[in-house]
């Protein structure tokens, strides 16, 4: 029930920390890394590798009105996150 509340009726989440990395199962693939303290760090990450930097550099280059969706809500993420980032690097 839980789990539901937190994150709807789609397939679990599958998401570990091992030995100092977050292990995350995306279909058949496994994504890790020592940087990502939470799962919120995978998923920027995972967008930034699916899109791809091309894609995010000609988004950037236009006026913030014409941008994707998705870029306008990361920007708003990022700024609402640093406003509460005491430590760099912590959670």
């Amino acid at each position: 029930m839980q789990r539901q509340q937190q994150q709807g009726l789609g397939k679990p989440i599958i998401s570990e920390t091992l030995k100092g990395y977050r292990v995350v199962a995306v279909g058949s693939r496994l994504y890790y890394s020592n940087r990502w303290k939470t799962f919120h760090d995978f998923l920027d990450h995972y967008v930034k590798t699916l899109l791809g930097p091309d894609w995010g550099t000609s988004e950037l280059k236009k006026a913030q009105t014409e941008r994707h969706p998705l870029l306008v809500w990361y920007e708003t993420a990022v700024r609402y996150m640093n406003q509460f980032v005491k430590e760099p690097g912590t959670v």
